[in-house]
């Protein structure tokens, strides 16, 4: 493992176009291997497609029976001599609060000069993504207000990972990415060769609209929605179903000045990309309510009346 002469790894974070970076990477897995590149299966887990038993194995000392000594020997099996660079993904690498471990693993390739690739959203524009995909993830009730008590400490996010290697961040905004790209982005940034063939990917939309309140109201109501699939089609057939809710300016610069997240990255990426959700719809949206129930009754299998659904909940909890 002497030859390899280059790490990089992309640690997410949450968010910022993670899944669509690394299903790509998989896709095109031959093509960085002619060009000496390994995107390794050891520490990918059964889909071969993120490294996130890497990632929780340089948090915990084992995971269902294997520990970080197995994946470093799984690697060394897939590293051929042609093999100059290894490329790792995975947004669960941000999570590290000890990097003993991640230290250990680098420290495996003595020779190797260590990348971190990371893209993080403007503070107020990552709670109200994140809060989107929580819900759509999950089966648990929490308002954004809620969601918002949670402080990401920047500081010492950045610190953590300039003790492992060289950072590489940006902010992940649609006009600061090369071609508004993730992936085009991504291989500008590493100086890597994107393949002549590729068509820039559909983003990954978080839900929104009035899918997004009766998502809530049934983890509210303890019921079970729609499962994630449906939610996904549902999306991208309606763009009335990705659609912000009506977040405040003078709320949202409330939630940016409650931490230094901000401006910690400014100081590393500099000026701060600022987006306004002024002008999203409150929820329930009471005007398209009936067209909206009517659209899911058509494309798909549900009884929605059997949800108790009672449009005059939920004003408070966005």
């Amino acid at each position: 493992m002497s030859q390899i002469k280059r790490i990089i790894l992309h640690i997410g974070r949450h968010k910022s176009g993670t899944s669509a970076l690394q299903h790509y990477l998989t896709s095109i897995r031959e093509s960085l291997d002619r060009q000496g590149i390994l995107y390794p299966r050891a520490g990918t887990g059964h889909h071969a497609i993120a490294h996130h038993n890497l990632a929780r194995l340089c948090d915990y000392r084992e995971i269902d029976g294997l520990d970080l000594t197995q994946i470093i020997t799984s690697l060394s099996a897939e590293i051929q001599p042609h093999h100059h660079t290894l490329l790792f993904s995975s947004e669960e690498f941000q999570n590290l609060n000890r990097m003993s471990r991640i230290r250990q693993f680098v420290r495996s390739f003595p020779n190797a000069d260590v990348e971190i690739i990371c893209y993080v959203r403007e503070y107020a524009d990552y709670l109200m993504s994140s809060f989107r995909q929580a819900v759509q993830n999950q089966g648990k009730f929490q308002t954004f207000t809620d969601f918002t008590q949670y402080r990401f400490p920047a500081r010492g996010f950045i610190r953590r990972w300039r003790g492992i290697g060289r950072i590489n961040f940006g902010w992940f905004h649609p006009n600061l990415l090369l071609e508004g790209d993730i992936i085009h982005d991504f291989f500008n940034k590493t100086g890597l060769s994107l393949p002549h063939d590729y068509v820039t990917q559909q983003r990954n939309p978080s839900l929104g609209g009035n899918l997004l309140w009766m998502k809530l109201s049934a983890n509210r109501n303890l019921s079970l929605f729609l499962p994630y699939k449906d939610l996904t089609g549902l999306m991208q057939i309606r763009p009335e179903f990705t659609r912000y809710f009506r977040l405040s300016d003078r709320r949202a610069n409330a939630l940016r000045a409650q931490t230094k997240y901000n401006k910690s990255f400014s100081k590393l990426l500099g000026p701060v990309p600022m987006t306004s959700w002024e002008d999203g719809a409150n929820l329930p949206n009471l005007k398209t309510f009936e067209a909206d129930m009517a659209f899911i009754r058509e494309h798909c299998d549900i009884d929605l009346g059997a949800m108790n659904f009672d449009p005059t909940l939920g004003h408070d909890w966005f």
